[in-house]
């Protein structure tokens, strides 16, 4: 094209990072700005893992090495066992089972280590909260911060999280189209869209120090290898990062009947180890010095995206939790983030793609991004009611009831050795060749 492609993300979270890091390895036709709402960089989150799938695209942008540093756990084909017991047992019982690689990262040496990718000729802007964008009469896109500021660009991400206000515009753009057209009920369908709601689950967030822990629990199963604590209506995800030196405590608590509500308390919080505990009386003791052992907890109420049939719109697209925030029961939230940018950066770096072959790839990293982390997110759902009891029938024996719990937890793990993130890069780059006769 004759001047490069002027993208605008709108967020420094993991997925605009990724976007940006992926856009300076892939595409000299690109100039990128990052706009991010907080005065710097933000590091909220505890633990975060990148599966085989993901790792794929860490390995393809010449990062592998490095993050290796920073991280906990193994790639290899074997994979890595899961220790799971049923701790809403006095006498748990417990098993194994086989998982994908995975990768455990401390969100901020992450992120941390991306950022130091991003080029000096990537603008970054803090304190940049949008406001709103517009379709400009020169064709430009318009964007409009909560400053008074503006900024012209060719396409705007959202890399905005949950609440993203992207989505907000886009899909109350929607919204107002089509209630101008008469059609109330698509109207209302899409302003349903805007905003997020309540998953039905809480989670206690925080990070238990190994040398605490090898005092009341010397042999604890997470020291070597992630660990899943399993009860009625509550679960314990428990990994090592930083090296194995911390635990990351992920304990998640679900309030039955109030999933698609909204939750009318603060989403973060601050909040104590007695509560926390006083949420898993009666469980083993090897939960109970686990969650004892945590350092400053957090409660985190886990809102999601309802299912969006469509993650673009004119000159827009979306990206990460602002396209598909879902539950964190398979832990692929922050994977998802990463392969929606680079799937979209690959189809940006396209020699084809102008401002006028633009459109086609955006449809392109629609179908083949949507559909898949949309599955995603359902797997998820699935996982969380499963590793509750809330699927499959119990009976009178616990071990019987966790031995199925694990049969099905393998299906609903097995696509991330089963399915390739290159695989769908290359899907969507032929999608966006078909279409333009490339």
């Amino acid at each position: 094209m004759d001047r490069r492609l002027r993208v605008a993300i709108i967020g420094g979270g993991i997925g605009g990072v990724a976007l940006a890091v992926s856009l300076h390895k892939l595409a000299a036709n690109v100039a990128v700005d990052i706009y991010e709402a907080a005065p710097s960089f933000p590091d909220i989150g505890a633990g975060v893992m990148l599966w085989r799938r993901t790792w794929e695209i860490i390995q393809a942008l010449g990062l592998a090495d490095e993050l290796s540093v920073f991280a906990s756990g193994r790639i290899e084909d074997g994979g890595h066992t899961m220790h799971m017991r049923k701790s809403d047992e006095k006498e748990a019982p417990t098993t194994e089972m086989v998982q994908s690689g995975g990768m455990a990262f401390h969100r901020s040496h992450l992120l941390a280590s991306l950022r130091k990718h991003i080029p000096d000729s990537c603008s970054i802007h803090f304190a940049k909260r949008l406001q709103t964008y517009t379709r400009s009469l020169t064709g430009d896109i318009q964007v409009t911060f909560a400053d008074g500021t503006q900024a012209t660009h060719d396409l705007v991400v959202g890399c905005d999280g949950v609440n993203s206000a992207v989505r907000g515009v886009l899909y109350g753009t929607f919204a107002e189209e089509a209630k101008n057209a008469g059609e109330s009920s698509k109207a209302a369908e899409y302003a349903s869209k805007v905003d997020p709601v309540w998953s039905e689950t809480v989670v206690y967030r925080g990070l238990a120090p190994r040398a605490v822990l090898e005092k009341t629990v010397p042999d604890h199963p997470a020291f070597s290898r992630n660990a899943l604590l399993l009860g009625k209506d509550k679960h314990i995800i428990l990994y090592p990062i930083a090296q194995g030196k911390l635990i990351n405590v992920v304990a998640l608590v679900s309030r039955q009947a109030s999933e698609g509500t909204k939750y009318g308390k603060s989403w973060i919080r601050e909040a104590t180890n007695e509560e926390v505990l006083r949420e898993y009386a009666g469980w083993e003791p090897l939960a109970i010095e686990t969650l004892a052992a945590m350092e400053r907890t957090d409660l985190w109420a886990i809102n999601v995206v309802p299912t969006l049939p469509t993650y673009i719109g004119d000159g827009v697209a979306l990206v990460g939790d602002a396209a598909h925030a879902m539950a964190t029961h398979l832990g692929a939230g922050a994977g998802q983030a990463i392969e929606d940018a680079f799937v979209l950066a690959s189809l940006l770096a396209h020699p084809a793609v102008t401002d006028e072959i633009l459109p086609h790839a955006l449809r392109a990293y629609d179908e083949v991004r949507r559909p898949f982390s949309q599955w995603v997110a359902d797997r998820s759902r699935e996982c969380g009611l499963t590793e509750e009891f809330n699927v499959l029938p119990q009976t009178s024996d616990p071990v019987l009831d966790l031995q199925e719990v694990v049969k099905r937890m393998r299906e609903l793990f097995s696509f991330l050795k089963e399915t390739s993130a290159m695989a769908d890069r290359h899907k969507a780059v032929a999608m966006l060749e078909a279409a333009v006769g490339k």
